[in-house]
């Protein structure tokens, strides 16, 4: 079993998949999860607490579509959950969704034109759309378009990790802050690439990408700041989603 040999507990469970390990430490810190070993999942990090009436448990999910649903396939399989929430940040776009701004979406689509909805999160107003992507989208067309058709914001996970909910029949939901606006291409392939798979940032790559541009650093600076920024706001809501639940333990 994925989090260690413990007794089975009867509670209600929430899995909350965050893609990085940046966006899964403010929900450790907020919530008090404690981190026990992966029996069977060796390199993951599990984290577990509870919530009133509720267990929690949390992990990372790794960046990108095919990451995302492994890691949910994988939490799945290894033991009931009765709702999975996907925690994390996003690049925005259109009027309404500046830096650090929450969005708990009604509904997520990926780029094959599926769409999934949204189960209620307690406390939070379900608004808007999602579209989870499997490269960047830089061109300003292409965005005002999506704009235009609802789409507040861009990811790489959730509809991935939605899909494979609905095909076990597990209630979702998503909490994504905006870290950048996509619109404004704060955010490109060379910055994407200084991320290992698990979202982690590789020294390595960070020195080799400031070497021929030392002045790049001050706009990655404030690219991690708005990005540590947002997975803050994300884990609040989650936070409060999760504390509320626990009150009636019906997630």
């Amino acid at each position: 079993m994925a989090g260690g040999n413990e007794d089975p507990d009867p509670r209600p469970a929430v899995l909350i998949l965050a893609p990085m390990r940046i966006e899964l430490q403010p929900l450790v810190r907020v919530l008090r999860l404690r981190r026990v070993e992966a029996a069977g999942s060796p390199g993951r990090r599990i984290y577990r607490g509870t919530a009133g009436k509720l267990r929690l448990v949390a992990t990372t999910a790794g960046i990108g579509t095919a990451a995302s649903a492994a890691a949910a396939r994988e939490m799945l399989d290894a033991e009931p959950f009765d709702r999975v929430v996907v925690c994390g940040v996003a690049g925005g776009i259109g009027p309404g969704t500046p830096v650090g701004s929450v969005i708990v979406p009604q509904a997520v689509r990926d780029t094959d034109g599926n769409e999934y909805r949204a189960h209620p999160l307690a406390g939070a107003h379900l608004d808007g759309t999602v579209l989870t992507v499997t490269d960047l989208v830089t061109d300003q067309g292409a965005l005002a378009r999506l704009a235009g058709q609802g789409v507040r914001a861009l990811d790489m996970e959730t509809a991935a990790v939605a899909a494979v909910c609905e095909e076990r029949g597990h209630p979702w939901s998503a909490v994504r802050s905006i870290s950048d606006r996509a619109d404004e291409g704060t955010l490109d392939d060379d910055l994407v690439g200084l991320l290992s798979r698990d979202g982690s940032i590789a020294p390595a790559r960070v020195l080799r990408y400031l070497a021929p541009r030392p002045w790049r650093a001050a706009a990655a600076g404030r690219l991690y700041r708005d990005f540590a920024l947002a997975a803050r706001a994300a884990a609040a809501v989650t936070a409060d989603a999760c504390t509320r639940l626990g009150r009636d333990g019906a997630p």
